[in-house]
């Protein structure tokens, strides 16, 4: 496992002739904001993105990537890009080719709406349909530093790790919610949908970008940007199977999870032998404690809790009726150990503090 330095390049704002964008936005059904920005072909910085993008078979790193971030003057919430690309002028809606410049074709970028619907018409009126100065953040790229390269035998357990106290957002079973489409919610229990089914996908490096401060000011999974709400938390192991069948994941199919009583692994985030490596957000100091479990001692002599354990939630009695919300308690249970495992390291920041 190799931890990579990286950089963001400056913001693309255009070039002459080229320094403005045109937005076409609309409504759905359910009242909510659709985006797609248009851009002239003398923005050469998309264009040539737009044709890497096109000509690639796999994922590819140009200029403008998806998962950058356009924001314009007096809209405080940058937008997400998920798609650029090349559009003939006969295929653009009749007021994107009235403002086009004559003689040239189009860049069309596709805006992620899912997250924007805080956004009100009325803040967004006076950019429909209507040209506009922009500004582009591009997405981080590697850096020329050399990698720090882990010991071998040790791994980052990403699907125990995230922002906050809980979260878990570098989980592929949160990541394929938000990035695949047909997905809406995490699934740890379907073995027939993604992520626990089909190909492999690639959800991109996971990416933490400080300020000038040290402070934690982006965050990247899977080609999106993670809201900064707490703190950042890995999950560092030893190199073992992450165990993704249902009844394993929490160790559900044995009587003494935390002491392998199946005699087949333990799965990261139940390895005593862990460690929490947490970043703070607001100082980008790095602190790392041991594995730990704040949880009262088991009674082996109470039937309840005989060769259990406190640190794992029960699951629910009667069984919720639906797959979405069985699998909602799931991320509940997940989250809420790694929370309290995560106790270790939270006492070890607040002490430096």
């Amino acid at each position: 496992i190799q931890i990579r330095f990286s950089v963001t390049p400056g913001n693309y704002t255009g070039e002459p002739g080229g320094e403005e964008c045109f937005l076409v936005y609309t409504l759905d059904g359910r009242g909510n904001p659709v985006f797609d920005l248009y851009f002239s072909e003398y923005c050469t910085e998309l264009d040539r993105s737009a044709d890497d993008i096109a000509s690639a078979s796999g994922r590819v790193e140009t200029l403008i990537n998806p998962g950058a971030y356009v924001t314009l003057p007096g809209l405080t919430q940058p937008l997400p890009i998920i798609g650029i690309t090349a559009v003939a002028r006969a295929s653009v809606p009749t007021v994107v080719d009235t403002w086009l410049p004559a003689g040239t074709d189009a860049i069309q970028v596709q805006i992620d709406s899912s997250n924007l619907h805080s956004l009100s018409a009325r803040k967004l009126d006076r950019f429909a349909n209507s040209a506009s100065r922009f500004s582009i953040t591009r997405t981080p790229r590697a850096a020329i530093a050399a990698p720090i390269t882990l010991p071998r035998g040790t791994s980052i357990d990403l699907t125990s790790s995230g922002v906050g106290r809980a979260g878990l957002q570098f989980s592929p079973m949160v990541l394929a919610a938000l990035t695949v489409p047909g997905t809406t919610t995490p699934n740890y229990l379907d073995t027939t949908a993604l992520p626990l089914a089909g190909g492999p996908l690639d959800f991109q490096s996971v990416y933490v970008m400080f300020g000038r401060r040290g402070e934690v000011n982006r965050v990247f999974a899977g080609g999106i940007e993670i809201p900064v709400t707490g703190d950042i938390y890995f999950l560092v192991s030893e190199a073992a199977e992450v165990k993704t069948d249902p009844d394993e994941q929490l160790e559900d199919d044995e009587a003494d999870p935390l002491n392998d009583s199946g005699r087949d692994g333990t799965t990261p985030l139940l390895n005593r032998e862990a460690i929490w490596v947490a970043i703070q957000s607001t100082s980008g100091q790095v602190t790392s404690s041991a594995w730990t479990d704040p949880t009262p001692a088991d009674d082996p002599s109470s039937a309840a809790t005989r060769r259990r354990t406190f640190l794992i939630p029960a699951k629910q009695s009667p069984v919720p009726s639906t797959l979405a919300e069985r699998n909602l308690e799931q991320y509940q249970r997940i989250g809420a150990v790694a929370a309290r495992t995560r106790s270790g390291v939270v006492n070890r920041q607040s002490q430096s503090n």
